[in-house]
């Protein structure tokens, strides 16, 4: 899938680049399963005593829904023709082999960006399988940079990656195929660092803020070198994202309860009536702003594009591509 809306993180360290750790590949016999981790350097891990954000959904998908529709398009975007909903709880993304020396993908994005200092970015899914085949779960921002979820390739299927940017990159290898079964893929953050798990075990951890917008993306990838031209399927059962709650404000201190005033005699004249107030000049609406990416938009909300003025539809951080004239599910002209 050809995108550029990826997002940027800003990191603890001055420079913009996260600093590159060494990498502990830790043998674990119960399961058949190595984790990558990352050692600290210069870094402390979070005050122990700072207590952990409280998550609340701000979106999700069971995808739910008949053998062959396509999926919520009030929720997803798709590209490419191989993006179906199974009929088992599933969406399918298909990718064929490609001829002649080219590769052929397809994926859903969400349409809804997502920002916040905490949060959990989650998709249970069965990769595909094939020699060629590349399935990928990542968060997409602004500038040119992503967070690869979840990086599995058909002819390494044993081995799931993670990575964000070119410093951060940590491997799991399994005794088995990912794609012989559903795992759930995780990444969550807070207090400047994030984690990467699969089914609830950690591989992955570096210190960084994620604090810029950012959208949610699956997508198959099928290469030329496969020797038969099945087309390659990957399956998600459901995609979820949490975000930290709002602080709560505490209640006001509660007062003692003061005597009741004493009662005034009445005055012997009626005060003389006062000539009513000048009512103040009505409020004319905001003028529409023009349309910029980057931008924060709440529903109801008026902007110019291009001459014409749009009424905002649903609250949504812009990027660009995701002009009133790109994205009707957003913007209604007036």
């Amino acid at each position: 899938m050809q995108r550029d809306r990826r997002f940027v993180a800003r990191h603890s360290a001055p420079s913009r680049t996260l600093r590159t750790r060494s990498v502990v590949t830790l043998a674990v016999a119960a399961t058949g399963l190595a984790t990558a981790v990352w050692l600290p350097t210069r870094f402390d891990r979070a005050d122990a005593a700072q207590s952990t954000p409280t998550l609340v959904p701000v979106f999700a998908d069971e995808f739910d829904g008949a053998r062959g529709d396509d999926p919520d398009a009030a929720k997803w975007s798709a590209d490419g023709q191989g993006v179906r909903l199974d009929g088992d709880g599933n969406v399918a993304i298909f990718a064929r082999p490609g001829r002649r020396d080219r590769s052929a993908d397809a994926g859903v994005q969400t349409k809804q960006t997502f920002q916040a200092a905490a949060g959990k970015v989650e998709a249970r899914v069965r990769v595909a399988d094939g020699e060629s085949v590349r399935s990928v779960f990542r968060m997409l921002g602004a500038d040119d940079s992503r967070l690869d979820v979840m990086d599995n390739r058909g002819n390494r299927s044993k081995v799931l990656r993670g990575s964000f940017g070119a410093d951060v990159d940590g491997q799991l290898e399994s005794e088995h195929s990912l794609a012989a079964d559903f795992h759930s893929y995780a990444v969550t953050w807070s207090f400047g660092e994030v984690i990467w798990t699969i089914d609830d075990r950690e591989f992955l951890r570096t210190k960084t803020d994620l604090d810029e917008p950012f959208a949610v993306a699956l997508e198959v990838t099928a290469g030329e070198v496969d020797r038969d031209r099945t087309a390659r399927r990957m399956l998600v059962d459901f995609v979820r994202v949490s975000t930290a709650a709002p602080e709560e404000e505490e209640p006001p201190a509660s007062e003692e309860p003061s005597a009741p005033p004493a009662e005034e005699p009445p005055a012997e004249e009626p005060p003389a009536e006062q000539p009513p107030a000048e009512q103040p000049p009505a409020e004319q609406p905001p003028a529409a702003e023009a349309w910029e990416p980057f931008h924060l938009y709440t529903a109801g909300t008026k902007v110019e594009f291009k001459g014409v003025t749009y009424e905002v539809l649903s609250t949504h951080t812009s990027l660009p591509g995701w002009e009133p004239t790109a994205i009707p599910e957003l913007f209604k002209a007036q």
